[in-house]
């Protein structure tokens, strides 16, 4: 890794909001989950899988995804996990039944697991020595303050729009996430 003299607060920040962008797909499951299990019949273990599948994908496939971060640039895996999550929550809006929205829960779940590894190797690029250990304290709020929102915005969302509202609009802030750290270069 090449030294970096000033910190580059600007990808920082963007890297961090495209963290918690990826997080809202982990946060929108809970609240939906009653409206989910009426409306496309689910049982209980259809939603604990809901639930599951991204642990799971992490669990499994987290350390290729950390490899291909590396492989591809840190920004560039960002941007392809964000769009990947965007791309599954998507399709899950549009899925009927419980088979297409497990499979695109299982999309949303490897974007998110290549997101949530590729920025902390991006933040320390772009991070002078005398600011890491902040950089990476702050990217570590990125879970819990993208389940929180979520959290707190699903109610309203779930009331205008539903759940496959709350669906696109998860997926509408991980591609605003993704374009802005396209618009930042490298």
């Amino acid at each position: 890794m090449e030294r970096v003299d000033g910190t580059r607060w600007g990808v920082v920040a963007v890297a961090v909001l495209g963290g918690i962008a990826a997080a809202l797909h982990v946060g929108k499951v809970p609240p939906a989950l009653p409206v989910l299990r009426a409306g496309l019949g689910l049982d209980l273990v259809t939603a604990g899988w809901l639930m599951a599948l991204v642990s799971g994908i992490g669990a499994a496939f987290g350390l290729l995804f950390g490899r291909l971060a590396d492989q591809l640039t840190h920004r560039l895996a960002m941007v392809l996990g964000l769009c990947v999550t965007a791309a599954g929550s998507l399709a899950g809006a549009a899925a009927d039944g419980a088979g297409p929205l497990l499979a695109s829960r299982g999309v949303e779940g490897a974007g998110l697991i290549l997101t949530i590894v590729a920025a902390p190797g991006l933040i320390a690029s772009v991070t002078a020595p005398r600011d890491l250990r902040l950089t990476l304290a702050v990217w570590g709020t990125f879970m819990p303050v993208g389940v929180g929102a979520m959290m707190l915005a699903s109610p309203p969302l779930l009331a205008a729009f539903g759940w496959r509202g709350a669906w696109v609009a998860a997926a509408l802030a991980g591609l605003l996430a993704a374009a802005a750290l396209l618009a930042l270069g490298r």
